[in-house]
């Protein structure tokens, strides 16, 4: 079941519950202990989905999982509503990225463990945003690559406006960002896209860059309809490319194992140590029962 994570404690997400409140999607508050459950409605009769209001979802734990399935009596799926946070980011951005860690656990989640991509939502978001006219102007979409918590056994996708308060409190931004989340609820479509582990890239994604990717795979391997899952960008794979290669196997047999894909593309362009990672990807190849397949551009 598709269920709607949000904090009171995250501005974005407290101002999304309150408008989603307001219009009467949010019925039938029942508290537990550590979390707020409520229905997700249209009419005040479809409950489409859950919602569930939990104290940081960056420390979720799969006990906390456990939890939530108990209670919904259902498996769940994470749609998590947050803000995206930056200092230094000029514009104002609406985006959408799978979570883990691929070394280190700064930010919530486990060391070297990332959640389950959560691909049906992120590749119908992607093509519900990324080139459509009706964005507001001021609104720039990205993907972001993989990173921070939770790092979870189940499927999670964070759904983003950043960077800042004066973006988070945008009434023009809550309303977009809400017709997009009730599109996908309503639709709740199987992803039609053939998805790629993606190794090199730079943090942010636009849609000029993800089709130029796409573009590269169709010219260079002849591949159609290519869409991402987790997304390791230039600075993880430079802080994981330090460890030994016994490390790196486990790192990227966790990576394919949470991108629900067995294959990958290497983004020449955003890496270094080519031939180490080729090198690791074939010795993974010949001992994993479903192997691999990866693609050099």
């Amino acid at each position: 079941m598709i269920t709607l994570i949000f904090s009171l404690d995250n501005t974005l997400s407290r101002n999304i519950f309150n408008l989603l409140q307001s219009k009467g999607h949010l019925v039938n508050e029942e508290k537990t202990k550590d979390y707020t459950f409520y229905d997700f409605t249209l009419d005040h009769e479809n409950n489409i989905c859950k919602a569930v209001c939990v104290k940081d979802y960056l420390y979720l734990t799969n006990e906390d999982v456990s939890k939530i399935q108990e209670k919904i009596k259902d498996k769940c799926e994470f749609l998590i509503i947050s803000t995206h946070r930056s200092e230094t980011q000029k514009i104002d951005t609406i985006s959408i990225h799978v979570c883990g860690n691929f070394n280190k656990n700064e930010l919530g989640g486990e060391k070297q463990k990332l959640s389950l991509a959560y691909l049906d939502a992120f590749d119908f978001l992607y093509k519900a945003i990324a080139e459509d006219k009706e964005k507001p102007n001021t609104l720039e979409f990205f993907i972001e690559a993989t990173h921070h918590g939770p790092s979870l056994d189940i499927p999670i996708l964070y759904y983003e406006i950043g960077p800042n308060n004066d973006a988070y409190n945008n009434k023009e931004y809550q309303e977009y960002y809400i017709k997009k989340l009730i599109e996908y609820l309503t639709l709740h479509p199987k992803t039609s896209s053939e998805h790629y582990v993606l190794i090199g890239a730079p943090h942010y994604l636009d849609a000029k860059m993800a089709n130029n990717i796409k573009a590269k795979m169709k010219e260079k391997n002849n591949k159609d309809n290519v869409f991402f899952s987790h997304i390791i960008p230039k600075y993880s794979l430079t802080d994981i490319l330090e460890l030994s290669d016994n490390e790196l196997e486990n790192i990227f047999t966790e990576v394919i194992d949470k991108s629900q894909t067995e294959k990958l593309i290497l983004n020449k362009e955003y890496m270094k140590s080519l031939t180490r990672i080729t090198s690791i990807l074939d010795n993974l190849k010949k001992n994993r029962k479903k192997g691999i397949d990866y693609y050099i551009i």
